[in-house]
């Protein structure tokens, strides 16, 4: 399939699909029917909970009808077993074209005028006097409509285009149910509203899709606006890919992005990554086509891995042929395993240049806070030192290191020197 221009990465069972789903999107969706531990359509059925916008595809090789039945209930595809390459490459172009197809008949509605009424807040699952709190804090400020649960306000949603923000009890914000909403209804933003102060909350919160979380202990009217007015500007930040930022005369933007991304990590409790990223003897590219065209596919380069981390991650460009990604909000029992194996999936498609296709990899070192080092400097040495060891054991691979020599580590203070 990545011959055919496909971008795929593959999960060995469905607790590993479930794994890449909760940390990146996808059009398609392809699964076997027969796995260990669950079968195709209970992935699917769970993965929708996750993602309900990606067309599923079963494949399966059993020959009972009552599989094609339900599946064709649920709303899937079936792909009989055994197939050809084309016959696979043209089912998954088919499944593309409906998703597109599917956004294309989303996008009118969502880029209607806003009619000139009364801007709203919707208030979902508030109860007696948290609820009274909040309508207080609104009273003056913009007109409130309150809701009991998610299911209500997505309804809400899809008939009226006047809403400014969703506040939502903190008991609603754990699990798939406000991630699902939260990619349901991107343009609207969510908070969070917690009775207690625990920092804790406002991490899972915006881990599940909302934009902020405030205490409602101490609520006022200046504070929930300011709020919404800040979230209202995030949700209508640019859609697609983020620019890649440019480090290669300036270091010191990747040493501050890093800290970062490790004093939130030290605040909230979780975790922040760097990955050094450099594209395998490029130099060769560079004498078999040219600086020209070694320049138009490190631009290639470059759009594959904004397009592989999210949106709340950051990627760099720190000489011709090397990139760092900085990562944020990993939690406690997630490692490097999954983004830099997905940073390896986005090279195995060959780049298409001027009608041909060219064959790059790339060696990747990682570094994870906090349990490869403190410091931003520490660690980025250390995700050199894994950098090294990755091109040492034959490329196109990434590596971790958990000891560094001696001779690596150098002195604690001022900016690391990348390579």
């Amino acid at each position: 399939m990545r011959q055919s221009g496909f971008i795929v990465d593959l999960a060995k069972d469905g607790d590993e699909a479930w794994e890449l789903a909760t940390h990146f999107p996808y059009a398609v969706i392809a699964t076997d029917l027969r796995m260990p531990g669950m079968d195709g359509m209970m992935l699917i059925d769970q993965l929708r909970e996750l993602q309900p916008d990606p067309v599923c595809l079963l494949v399966t090789g059993v020959k009972q009808l009552e599989w094609y039945r339900e599946a064709e209930k649920s709303g899937v595809d079936v792909i009989q077993k055994p197939w050809n390459g084309d016959q696979l490459a043209e089912a998954l172009r088919a499944a593309l074209r409906e998703y597109r197809s599917r956004a294309t008949q989303m996008a009118p509605e969502s880029e209607r005028p806003v009619v000139s009424e009364e801007r709203e807040v919707l208030v979902i699952g508030l109860q007696g006097a948290a609820k009274t709190r909040v309508a207080d804090a609104l009273r003056g400020h913009c007109q409130a409509r309150h809701l009991g649960d998610l299911d209500a306000a997505a309804a809400v949603l899809q008939e009226r285009t006047n809403i400014s923000c969703c506040l939502l009890a903190e008991p609603l914000a754990d699990g798939p149910g406000l991630r699902r909403f939260s990619r349901a209804n991107a343009s609207v933003p969510v908070i969070v509203l917690s009775e207690g102060d625990a920092e804790s909350a406002g991490v899972r919160a915006i881990r599940n899709g909302a934009q902020d979380w405030l205490s409602l202990e101490g609520l006022n009217g200046s504070a929930l606006s300011r709020a919404i007015a800040i979230a209202s500007e995030r949700s209508r930040a640019p859609s697609g890919p983020l620019p890649v930022c440019s480090a290669q005369h300036n270091p010191q933007l990747l040493a501050d992005r890093f800290r970062q991304a490790i004093s939130r990590g030290r605040r909230f409790s979780h975790q922040a990554a760097l990955l050094l990223v450099d594209v395998d003897r490029f130099g060769d590219i560079n004498a078999s086509l040219g600086y020209d065209a070694g320049d138009e596919l490190l631009g290639l380069v470059a759009e594959r891995l904004r397009s592989s981390v999210r949106e709340s991650d950051a990627v760099f460009r720190l000489s011709q042929d090397e990139f760092a990604l900085v990562l944020e909000d990993l939690g406690e029992g997630d490692s490097l395993d999954v983004p830099a194996q997905r940073v390896l999936n986005s090279f195995a498609t060959p780049f298409r240049w001027r009608g041909n296709e060219v064959v790059l990899t790339a060696s990747i070192g990682g570094a994870v806070f906090p349990g490869h080092g403190q410091q931003h400097t520490e660690l980025m040495k250390r995700a050199e030192a894994a950098l090294a060891l990755a091109k040492q054991q034959g490329r196109n691979r990434y590596c971790t290191v958990s000891e560094q020599p001696s001779s690596v580590i150098g002195p604690q203070d001022g900016a690391a020197q990348l390579h």
